[in-house]
């Protein structure tokens, strides 16, 4: 028996590269060092097989284990938690193989393994990581299914034998997915941890921030709107306000605070035609829903509002993929007054930083007041002092806007921004820095927009008192391609370019790209938002508004799918039957005894019925049928026989069904009658 629960060799190797590909995309977010033991201990594993080196002995693996365990305590501060877990998870399941021997051991770590991918929907939700579980899945179950044979059957029967059992969960999943009732919150009911944010934008301003993260492709959010599309100037997406600066890095509130300050929301005016459309927002670290300008608070969602600085936020970070259906009013006006608090910290400068600068506005402010006066004069600076806008301007020091304005001239679109909001505040002008996006490019397949992390923009707002607040471009005055264009197309006409990955620097990648694209905007709009408005809406339309009918209908569905899958796993089982020579000779066995009162019990396995069995008969029936069973159960569960011994088992059992009969009479008791249980 200890040899049959032995694991052979065979089996080990293809376990092992199930173990790789399962655990793999985790590499991709926990510390290198875990992915780097990880693999390890995989490869160490099949060669160990290969050339049967003795496994660790119980020390060695106590040692690893704990070891693993201050690995993970030292690099996350914790061991549990969904990222400190998952990080434990996967290091147990590697060193597990460490002691696996037997097919105990193989089961354990294929349960594992089905957990395991579990842990990656908590991460990532994405279309590809849903297509690279299902083939996990399904290589797990194919290594189930040769657990349980006698005698291998080949990969390909069982890859097909796994591919049939998940076609048959199939219907089965679709109905849970389209009838439980959803709950408000991520899609798997967990939230994300904030490391699991895909989105680089930052609630913060330095020089060189939005440069690095403009070389980035990743989708920020799509649009679709419902009608009349905006222009490309003023496709403008806010985000973050920055009120504070300490003359280098800009922050949305007082860094002493910690928080933002309690203010009521922005005032905004309607005025002019109004832009309907669907922003689809990637996982992020924010709570920012990067509207475009702008959107009255009027218009927006429940639990949605505008902060003071115009910008539309949610109630909690915004870590999975989500949907609001929104309305801008382009030409609105932003603001009514501004007083008190407010006013304070649009004039906030540090006192003594820049002294440049601050000369520079101050001669400005002495030939003129007017706001939009002061604010062209800066930008005819930026125009005609030879600034140049550079994916890769020089260091600043700690001055950095005097270094910027005097001596270097050359900045992206954070330094012009930065630099613009220090010269009007400087010249009395109220003034803030704005964080976001501009722009949008048009999908090649479907109708809607995406804008991309390399659409991360930074631009300026003054306060007028007849006006409100009035958006400021300064990158337009130096690069207005980027503005009218796109960044790509800015940076061509200054003979510079963006580190592009390969498949963008390709056709071929534009027009996979694009329908990649596509597919994933279906996979957020129908999969990952599917939350309980979206299905009430969609049950509405057949009738099932309601949660009664809803679970009535669950209800039904469930236990008609469940009476078909019983009726084709019993007609598999009938059809098994009849190509198993084993197999049909022992239900021949089991009839004749049924008939006689010892019918088999539905929840009795071979063993317990013989068992049952055989305190009931005596003489040559009881030979007969210990001949029989004994046969029955060596060809089906305790060795791999091969198709002569199968043979030759199946002739014993054939030549046991006919001795019984010409014993039954003496040997077996009529139905209803007792007999003394034998000695035998």
């Amino acid at each position: 028996m200890a040899e049959a629960m032995a694991l052979p060799r065979e089996r080990l190797l293809r376990l092992l590269p199930v173990v790789a590909i399962v655990l793999a995309p985790h590499a991709l977010h926990l510390p290198p060092w875990i992915g780097l033991v990880v693999g390890t201990l995989i490869i160490w594993r099949g060669v160990a097989a290969q050339r049967a080196w003795p496994l660790p002995g119980r020390w060695v693996r106590v040692a690893l284990t704990i070891a693993g365990f201050a690995g993970v305590w030292l690099s996350f501060g914790r061991s549990s938690g969904q990222v400190a877990g998952t990080a434990m998870l996967t290091l147990m399941i590697a060193l597990k193989l460490t002691e696996l021997q037997d097919r105990r051991g193989e089961m354990v770590v294929l349960l594992l393994l089905y957990f395991t991918l579990f842990t990656h929907f908590l991460r990532d939700q994405a279309l590809w990581t849903v297509l690279w579980m299902l083939v996990a899945v399904l290589l797990i179950t194919a290594l189930l299914i040769d657990g349980q044979r006698l005698q291998r059957a080949g990969w390909r029967a069982d890859l097909s034998g796994a591919g049939r059992l998940l076609l048959l969960a199939l219907p089965l999943m679709l109905v849970l997915w389209v009838l439980f009732p959803r709950i408000s919150g991520p899609l798997w009911g967990t939230p994300g941890a904030s490391d699991s944010a895909r989105t680089g934008m930052s609630d913060t301003m330095s020089p060189g921030d939005i440069a690095s993260l403009i070389q980035s492709d990743a989708v920020a959010f799509r649009v679709s709107f419902e009608g009349a599309v905006p222009d490309k100037q003023e496709r403008y997406w806010r985000g973050p306000v920055l009120w504070y600066t300490d003359g280098r890095t800009w922050y949305p509130h007082r860094r002493s605070l910690g928080a933002p300050e309690r203010d009521a929301s922005a005032s905004l005016v309607p005025e002019g035609p109004a832009i309907d459309y669907r922003l689809t927002l990637e996982p992020q670290t924010l709570s920012y829903i990067f509207a475009l300008d702008y959107a009255p608070p009027g218009t927006l969602p429940a639990p949605l509002h505008l902060d003071a600085g115009g910008a539309v936020r949610s109630a909690s970070v915004l870590n999975t993929t989500t949907f609001f259906d929104l309305r801008a009013y382009p030409a609105a006006r932003l603001g009514s007054s501004l007083e008190g608090s407010l006013r304070e910290r649009a004039l906030q400068l540090p006192a003594n930083a820049n002294p440049r600068s601050r000369a520079l506005a101050a001669d400005w402010r002495r030939q003129t007041r007017q706001p939009m006066a002061l604010a062209q004069r800066a930008l005819a600076y930026f125009r005609n002092e030879g600034f140049i806008y550079t994916l890769s301007p020089p260091l600043l020091g700690t001055d950095s806007v005097d270094a910027f304005l005097f001596e270097s001239r050359r900045g992206f679109c954070e330094h012009f921004a930065g630099s613009f909001v220090t010269l009007m505040r400087a010249a009395g002008v109220p003034a803030r820095v704005v964080l976001g996006y501009q722009g949008a490019e048009r999908s090649q397949v479907g109708d809607y927009y995406i804008v991309r992390q390399s659409d991360a923009h930074a631009w300026a707002e003054i306060w007028d008192e007849r006006a409100g607040w009035l958006r400021i471009d300064p990158t337009a005055a130096v690069a207005p391609d980027r503005i009218e264009f796109n960044l790509d197309t800015a940076l061509e006409q200054r003979g510079e370019q963006r580190a592009l990955p390969w498949a963008g620097q390709w056709a071929i990648g534009d027009w996979i790209g694009a329908r990649w694209d596509f597919l994933n905007m279906q996979w957020d709009r129908w999969i990952l938002a599917y939350g309980p408005e979206l299905q009430r809406a969609l049950l509405s339309r057949i009738g099932l508004g309601d949660w009664q009918r809803m679970l009535f209908a669950l209800t039904a569905l469930i236990a008609l799918m469940m009476a078909i899958i019983a009726a084709l796993a019993i007609r598999a089982n009938l059809r098994e039957v009849r190509r198993d020579p084993l197999a049909r000779e022992w239900q021949r066995i089991c009839c004749r005894l049924a008939r006689s009162g010892l019918a088999p019990e539905p929840q009795e396995g071979p063993l317990d019925y013989a068992g049952r069995v055989r305190g009931h008969l005596q003489g040559e029936a009881l030979r007969a049928f210990n001949d029989a069973a004994d046969a029955y159960i060596r060809g089906r569960y305790l060795a791999a026989a091969d198709a002569d011994a199968l043979l030759v088992l199946q002739t014993r059992m054939a030549a046991a069904r006919r001795r019984m009969p010409m014993v039954f009479a003496a040997g077996l008791p009529h139905p209803g009658r007792a007999v003394p249980p034998s000695s035998s």
